[in-house]
């Protein structure tokens, strides 16, 4: 290009004329960290790193390399005196039996990525942190002494803005599970990018509302416990619900009798009326207890005793009902994925039906809700999950665990400053090093009062205009002294007013003399 003024012609120089925009961050992306049941992908270590996922088909391909993707439970029957206690879970030719996962073949990761795209999520992360060959859940694998967190890890990825941890809820240690959640509450005040979705330990425990009222009364209850357990002073990062669920996530067609361990001959009907049905009572257990039983051999098995036997028909529908239950979390990050999508962050994501949840494990009413919203003694609020006639399964709480504060008593509040404060960082990084006068100031007041103004007219910001929405200030005399520009500070104060949800709705009625 020539020289301007140093041949005489006309020329053009164009000059920026407006300030850079400050995009809204993803606000729905959630983080699930767990055991999978591969962790190597063409030959490489997925382990401890941080996976994007749209589907579940891809979930499946990174981490679940076997015919049949997801742990195969196994489930363990033990038989019980009715005169002693406990209650049994089923009764099979006269016997009572209990029947109990067996720990190191339980984990809930899989089910879990089903339940959040099911319910209308469409992205997330993953992180292995190890196979299904490690047995039971344990806090180590979490947070190993001497090494880097899942935590660590996560501090370098800048996308997720939800943390869950469904397995914790398997450790065979309540402690450890507040241990980690307390963790995650700390990461989430360290980054402050996200918000940490939990649900209480031993949320399927109790499924009578008197043995609650009980429990409570007691104060041995599973949300008493929570609270005791949660002691981080960071608590508007997290969220928690209550009961677990009843679902429909693994269907009947994929169990069979390999989920009882140690075959399950002893449980068929003692009185067969078939040949068939009796040679498969006395050689199935022979047949699965070979180290490669013949799949097509194991299928037929399944088939001609769904056919012929009674018990073992009632016993995979409790297998069926014990494998569905599961930890809620999961299916409210979908939901909130779907509320923000349609109607925003600042809105509540509560009052919103949850699928594949066929109901609650406890059916909470108001007056058991009543100390789980609102808790006087510690603030700690607990949001239900409910079934309402005619609507469904419903999220019915949108509190943080912060319950009595003002400022962040809302998950929608919560997680809308934590939109703003982010959109907002990354658009004023491109002014970082900028000359620190009025100019700039000028133009990172104009950014963010635009990017603001958006917020407001989509109703995220209260106000009838967006001067009482917002303020934003910046300047010398304003936010900064002479000797803050001469350190080379550059101070913003931003004071929004997030809409608040309409919690308690209260309508008065009386009568009134007649007119007419």
């Amino acid at each position: 290009m020539i020289e301007p003024r140093t041949v005489p012609g006309v020329y053009i120089k164009e000059l920026n004329a407006f300030p850079n925009s400050a995009v809204q961050v993803a606000t729905a992306v959630p983080v699930f960290i767990g055991y999978t049941q591969t962790n190597m992908f063409q030959g490489k270590s997925l382990k401890n790193k941080p996976v994007q996922l749209n589907s579940l088909t891809e979930y499946v391909a990174f981490f679940e390399s076997g015919a049949s993707p997801g742990p195969t439970i196994q489930y363990e029957l033990t038989a019980v005196d009715p005169a002693k206690g406990p209650s049994p879970d089923i009764t099979l030719n006269g016997t009572g039996y209990t029947i109990a996962p067996v720990v190191s073949t339980q984990f809930y990761m899989y089910n879990a990525i089903q339940l959040f795209f099911q319910n209308g999520g469409s992205t997330c992360y993953v992180i292995s942190i190890g196979t299904y060959e490690l047995g039971q859940p344990k806090k180590d694998d979490f947070m190993p002494e001497g090494k880097p967190s899942v935590f660590d890890i996560l501090k370098g990825v800048q996308d997720p803005t939800l943390i869950l941890i469904p397995d914790a809820l398997l450790f065979a240690s309540e402690p450890d599970y507040y241990t980690l959640m307390n963790a995650s509450l700390n990461h989430c005040n360290d980054v402050q990018s996200r918000m940490s979705l939990m649900d209480i330990w031993g949320g399927d425990k109790i499924t009578d509302p008197l043995d609650f009222l009980a429990a409570q009364a007691s104060k041995t209850d599973p949300i008493n416990s929570y609270r005791n357990g949660m002691t981080s002073p960071f608590l508007n990062y997290g969220a928690c619900y209550y009961p677990f669920v009843n679902t429909n996530v693994v269907s009947a067609n994929n169990i069979t009798g390999a989920n009882i361990k140690g075959g399950f001959a002893p449980y068929a009907d003692s009185d067969t009326s078939t040949k068939a049905a009796t040679d498969i009572k006395n050689n199935v257990a022979a047949i699965l207890a070979l180290p490669n039983t013949n799949a097509s051999q194991a299928s037929a098995i399944h088939n001609a005793l769904t056919a012929t036997s009674p018990n073992y028909q009632n016993l995979m529908k409790l297998v069926s009902l014990k494998i569905n239950c599961l930890p809620v979390a999961p299916a409210v990050a979908g939901a909130i994925a779907v509320v923000d999508a349609t109607q925003g962050v600042w809105k509540a994501p509560a009052n919103v039906g949850l699928i594949s949840v066929q109901s609650p494990v406890l059916n909470i009413d108001d007056d058991l809700q009543s100390n789980m919203n609102v808790d006087a003694i510690t603030g700690k609020s607990v949001n239900a999950i409910r079934p309402f006639t005619g609507f469904g399964v419903l999220i019915w709480g949108a509190r943080t665990l912060d319950g009595n504060s003002q400022d962040w008593r809302y998950i929608s509040v919560r997680r809308t400053l934590i939109m703003i404060e982010q959109s907002v960082k990354l658009a004023t990084r491109a002014y970082v090093f900028a000359n620190n006068d009025a100019n700039t100031w000028l133009n990172l007041k104009s950014m963010i009062e635009n990017f603001l103004t958006g917020v407001w007219k989509q109703g995220g910001l209260a106000g009838a205009v967006p001067a009482d929405a917002f303020s934003v200030f910046v300047g010398l005399g304003s936010t900064m002294t002479a000797q803050d520009i001469l350190d080379g500070y550059l101070d913003v104060s931003v004071l929004v007013a997030v809409t608040h949800p309409a919690e308690f709705i209260e309508i008065t009625f009386q009568q009134q003399l007649q007119k007419s």
